[in-house]
């Protein structure tokens, strides 16, 4: 497709070589496309090139974020998380030998990392970008954690509420210490023998946690049902809604947002828009709606003027954000000032904020 070089940004590839008034390309077609190159384009006076954004194809998209860029925003979160991480993988450890979980211990390291998310909302959305699929368990326990907190906070559930969420989220999958390691590692399909072992874990964290004075009932419960889902579909029981309340709810919908946008040994990460459109389309039905509409609000809010990024690799400007559909407003195309709306387009959605 032809593109604006004024609309080129790092990562684009050329399709077709870009001539000037030389026998030879000045950039060669199947170059990847630096800040430093589209100046050269600018240079040369070009105005429009063959390219496609290479970087934007579903999965396979690089995701990788700018560390720099998040230390910047938030040093303090970083450090807290990193540590966190890090005591949760001894603990980890310390479980798979066979060691009794210290639900006290786990309070001491996450709830102040917790609290900063309480004191700073926004930077909740960034923690994905410290993950990485070597450590992704621990990552993930610590993440879940603090996603089910922030969103018990955005709910206004009374404030002891919020560190139960944190705790069941951060305490769900410890359960995973009684899976054999290998299993834990394996990169392709399980057999089900093998998944039917995976499924054990919200029972076997229950079984690690169920003494312990420091988790109300319904923590518990959250942990135990994290895998359930509104259509009777999950497990380990296939309980029915009714039978589901709020803190396990929050937990469900954490669990599986935070495992779409972080790396696995099997799978790519996607960013949080396309995690949330694939939480409210493939999981239509499974989560509850209103805490997918907190989640969105954390993690993915658009307002009045926000430049986004679309799957057509078009830059488009949000003019009016829908409450019915949050993440598919009404948008101006800034290269045509068309006007598009997202909910009637369904084969364009956004990919990312452009800043």
């Amino acid at each position: 497709m032809k593109v604006n070089v004024y609309h080129l940004r790092p990562g684009y590839k050329l399709t077709k070589d870009v001539m000037g008034k030389t026998l030879n390309p000045i950039i060669p077609k199947g170059t990847v496309l630096t800040k430093q190159l589209i100046d050269i384009l600018k240079e040369f006076d070009i105005g429009e090139v063959w390219a496609e954004y290479s970087n934007i194809s579903g999965n396979s998209r690089d995701l990788k974020a700018n560390t720099a860029e998040v230390e910047a925003i938030a040093p303090d979160l970083k450090a807290l998380y990193l540590a966190a991480v890090k005591s949760c993988q001894r603990d980890f450890k310390n479980w798979q030998a066979g060691a009794k979980v210290k639900v006290e211990e786990v309070r001491d390291y996450l709830i102040p990392l917790f609290q900063y998310i309480e004191n700073n909302p926004s930077s909740i959305g960034i923690i994905h970008h410290f993950s990485n699929k070597e450590e992704y368990l621990y990552h993930h326990a610590v993440s879940v954690g603090l996603l089910s907190g922030a969103i018990a906070q955005k709910m206004n559930l009374k404030k002891g509420d919020h560190y139960q969420a944190a705790l069941a989220g951060f305490l769900a999958d410890i359960g995973m210490a009684r899976i054999p390691q290998h299993l834990l590692k394996k990169a392709n399909d399980l057999t089900s023998m093998a998944f039917e072992e995976v499924k054990s874990h919200p029972v076997n964290s229950l079984k690690m946690i169920q003494h312990s004075s420091l988790l109300k009932p319904e923590t518990k419960l959250a942990i135990l049902q994290h895998h359930e889902r509104l259509d009777r579909s999950g497990y380990p029981f296939g309980e029915s809604p009714n039978r589901i309340p709020i803190m396990s709810r929050i937990v469900a919908v954490s669990d599986v947002y935070h495992a779409i946008v972080c790396d696995h040994i099997y799978k790519k990460r996607k960013i949080p828009f396309q995690a949330i459109e694939e939480l409210t389309a493939d999981y239509f039905g499974k989560f509850d709606i209103s805490i997918l509409n907190v989640l969105i609000q954390l993690v993915a809010r658009l307002s009045i003027g926000t430049k986004v990024l679309l799957s057509n690799h078009e830059e488009a400007k949000v003019i009016y954000p829908k409450q019915t559909a949050p993440i598919k407003p009404l948008v101006k195309i800034l290269s045509s000032g068309m006007m598009l709306d997202l909910e009637k387009s369904r084969d364009i959605s956004i990919v990312e904020l452009v800043k």
